[in-house]
């Protein structure tokens, strides 16, 4: 790894900027290869990471609201199920 690449992998801790940290290397090849400019590049990175904090915080979201178990039709015991009430439209 290059004293640049170093550097700006510790300014990404530093800056809290996680998915950063590991995806501009990736994202740096793909804008030179398509020529694309400074603003390009910086609109990217900053698209990445905003990407992957809005991840994070849904994970984080859903991990709080402990939510039971997925549950599927197959494993509905239908069984004890209620009787239709006398005067009731049945299925």
């Amino acid at each position: 790894m290059s004293l640049v690449a170093e550097r700006i992998a510790q300014h990404c801790r530093r800056l809290k900027l996680i998915h950063l940290a590991t995806e501009w290397p990736a994202i740096a090849e793909t804008c030179a290869k398509s020529e694309d400019s400074l603003a390009d590049f910086m609109d990217k990175l900053l698209a990445a990471e905003c990407t992957a904090r809005e991840q994070r915080t849904r994970e984080a979201m859903l991990k709080l609201a402990t939510l039971p178990a997925i549950k599927t039709l197959e494993a509905f015991d239908f069984w004890p199920s209620p009787k239709p009430r006398a005067g009731s439209p049945s299925t």
